[in-house]
Parts: C-alpha cells; structure tokens; sequence
C-alpha cells in the first residue's frame, strides 16, 4: 500500500516537471495510475497541462487518460489547458474528443475562462466543435460578461460574430453592456451598441448601462453612437 502511494505521487510530480521516461515506466508498470488522483482530485492528465508538458499529456492521453476528469473543484483538462493558454494540449483534448462544454463548481466553462484569459486564439478553435455559447456561470455571466469586463474587444467581437446573446443579463441584472460601460470601455460599449445591444435595459439598481459610465465614458458613447 506505501508503494502504491508513492508510485502515485511519484507520477504527479513526473507529469508536472516533464520526466517523461519515468511517468512511461510508472505507467507501464500500473496501467491504473495513469487515472490515478490526489488529495485535491487530480490525475496525471491535469498535472501535466498545469506544467504545460505537450508530450507527457499527448502520451497520458493516448495511454488512456480520461480526458474528461474532474479535480475536486470540478475542473477539466480542457479548462487547465486553455487557462495556461497551451493550443497544442487544446488541440490534443479536442481531438480526443473531450467535453468543451463541461461546467465546474463554479459553473464556468472553458471558453468562460478563454474570455478572462483574452485566449482569442484558442477560442477560435473552440468555436470549430459544438460549442454551447451562451452557457452561464453561478453569477448568471456569459463568456460575454466575462471579455467585457476583462476589456478584451477583440474577445467581445469574436463572441457577438458567433451571435452569442448580446442582452443576457447577470445574477446582478448586468448586460455586458452595463460591464462595458462600468468598467469605462467606451470603444466595447459603442461596439456593442452598434451590433444591437440594448441600451434601455436596467438592472437589478434600476440602472441603464450608460448611467453606470462615468461623465467622459458617456460623451464618448454618445458621440460615436448618435
């Protein structure tokens, strides 16, 4: 039983720092460990995309790892790797066919996580598989409310052209067009203005978006858009 615990924690460490030889031997010696997890519920699989070691995950995956397993906070591979921001391991999740609409305790999903990251490029190949774009979170947010407030326009356009819902609204009655303007991205609140954004929608304060930009935000939004 100590053996079988410290070959466990031995492929933990190996997946994480990258010694690829003896994560090989330890899981040719135990084909079971390689879905083995820790004390916080993570396998081999999540330790390698946290160190952000292409051919460890590459051989986890084809080896068998569940692509799909999730850590105690109900995080996947898939979330690990577009939060590092590593495309190769994205791609090798998604050709493996893993969840790219799996929710973690939190409700988040991996591209809620692309759009705080501003991972414009990795979200593209989301896109590519049968993405559920308007999923929420436990605040009720959108990848939508996450790019407009992270201030990421590029992030905001991309979603809007996959006709995301521009007028979903928040635990707190929030369109991203409110965030936009909160958080003083006049050129975001213009452009979502101009792709049909709802300006007369209040939230949970009774508040339209404009209200919540300050004075020099306001004259901005109202010169491009009126």
């Amino acid at each position: 039983m100590v053996q079988k615990k410290e070959e466990q924690s031995n492929i933990f460490l190996a997946s994480y720092e990258g010694k690829f030889n003896e994560v090989k031997t330890l899981v040719e010696d135990n084909k079971k460990i390689i879905n083995s997890k820790d004390e916080d519920e993570r396998t081999p699989l999540h330790w390698a995309i946290s160190g952000s070691k292409v051919d460890i995950a590459e051989y986890l995956i084809k080896a068998g790892a569940d692509v799909d397993a999730e850590d105690e906070a109900s995080w996947t591979p898939l979330m690990i790797a577009v939060s590092v921001g590593n495309m190769d391991i994205v791609k090798l999740l998604l050709e493996a066919e893993c969840d790219v609409n799996a929710q973690n305790e939190n409700g988040q999903t991996a591209l809620h996580y692309a759009a705080s990251k501003n991972r414009l490029e990795i979200a593209k190949e989301l896109f590519k598989h049968d993405i559920q774009i308007d999923l929420i979170d436990k605040q009720k947010q959108t990848a939508l409310h996450r790019a407009s407030l992270k201030s990421n326009k590029a992030f905001v356009k991309l979603l809007v052209e996959h006709h995301i819902n521009i007028n979903a609204k928040d635990a707190q009655g929030n369109t991203a067009l409110h965030i936009a303007c909160e958080e003083g991205c006049g050129d975001i609140a213009v452009y979502l203005i101009q792709e049909g954004a709802n300006v007369e929608i209040l939230n949970s304060e009774k508040q339209k978006p404009i209200e919540l930009a300050d004075k020099q935000v306001q004259a901005f939004i109202k010169d491009q858009t009126e």
